[in-house]
């Protein structure tokens, strides 16, 4: 077996809207589906969503080249039930970040900025951080999202 890439990432919000002029107009992804979708107790998500009767806004965001292994940004919004905010802090339990390659870095900084988004420790660090063995340097930037997820972007040098 042989991953071929990420699938998909899922992500909930409070405002979808909102989250879009983040993920649109920040980081550049385009918007490939935006639906309703009612998933009743007792359906085929039964195990995952334990019984609950969920109402959910979802919109698929897409990046780069299209194709049959692209990945994408699936991000949800709950209407029924409210959804609970468990998020933890960076390193605890769960997923406490993702990152993105990008081509632009400093224009990503920069619609952030002029959007409201909080940017935070713009950065150089050498490969080896990120498991490479061969020399080089990568700049990166953490930014938060409009629901405080962090959210890096990472660029070759």
């Amino acid at each position: 077996m042989a991953i071929k890439g990420v699938s998909h990432i899922a992500l909930g919000v409070t405002d979808i809207d909102r989250a879009l002029t983040f993920y649109c107009g920040v980081m550049g992804m385009t918007v490939d589906a935006d639906y309703i979708q009612d998933l009743p107790p007792g359906g085929i998500d039964h195990e995952l969503n334990k019984g609950r009767d969920i109402s959910r806004r979802q919109v698929w965001l897409r990046w780069g080249e299209p194709g049959p292994h692209a990945g994408a940004l699936t991000i949800d919004q709950l209407t029924k039930p409210k959804p609970a905010d468990k998020r933890g802090d960076i390193y605890d339990l769960g997923v406490h970040h993702y990152a993105f390659w990008v081509d632009d870095i400093d224009g990503v900084m920069e619609r952030a900025r002029l959007a409201g988004f909080k940017v935070i420790m713009p950065h150089e660090a050498p490969t080896h951080y990120y498991g490479e063995k061969t020399p080089s340097t990568i700049r990166s930037v953490f930014m938060y999202d409009p629901d405080g997820n962090v959210v890096q972007c990472d660029q070759r040098t």
